[in-house]
């Protein structure tokens, strides 16, 4: 059996669990939110610093970063639970 570490295996879940379905379907829910109607700019830019550790509010951080809106949120049926996954629209 192969060592693994406790990171690799916390990465692992975090993609399976999370990034993998709200990923697929973000670009519809971002072109499909009022922001996303109203800029031409198609670029997405996922901040992830250093230490791990993303601020619940990020203006705080970096005062170039602004709130726009709040994305339609994703319902995703995990074993007969429903589960919302909600997301942020900022404007860099």
């Amino acid at each position: 059996m192969a060592k693994v570490s406790i990171g690799e295996g916390l990465a692992y879940n975090y993609y399976t669990g999370y990034l993998s379905m709200v990923l697929t379907s973000l670009a519809e829910r971002i072109t499909s939110s009022k922001f996303g109607k109203s800029t031409k700019n198609k670029k997405l830019i996922l901040l992830i610093p250093a230490n791990g550790e993303i601020p619940a509010n990020l203006q705080e951080v970096d005062g170039n970063v602004r709130p726009v809106g709040k994305l339609d949120p994703l319902v995703i049926d995990r074993a007969g639970c429903k589960r919302k996954y909600s997301n942020n629209d900022d404007c860099v």
